[in-house]
């Protein structure tokens, strides 16, 4: 399935605290680029990923190191 292959790093930036990851491939059943920006703080980045170039979708994410 499309869930199976792995997504495409294309950019990844860590500038202080502020996290940019660009990814190519399918997340969440919506194929294309989606760009992950998150402000890091301790053990978790909270964030928005903008999925799309024109009008891109937005949507929180979070990731958190146990």
């Amino acid at each position: 399935s499309d869930e199976d292959r792995p997504l495409q790093v294309r950019a990844a930036s860590l500038r202080g605290s502020e996290i940019r990851l660009v990814v190519a491939g399918s997340l969440g059943g919506r194929d294309g680029v989606h760009r992950f920006d998150g402000r890091i703080n301790g053990d978790r980045i909270e964030g928005e990923v903008l999925t799309g170039t024109r009008s891109p979708e937005r949507a929180p994410w979070s990731a958190e190191r146990k």
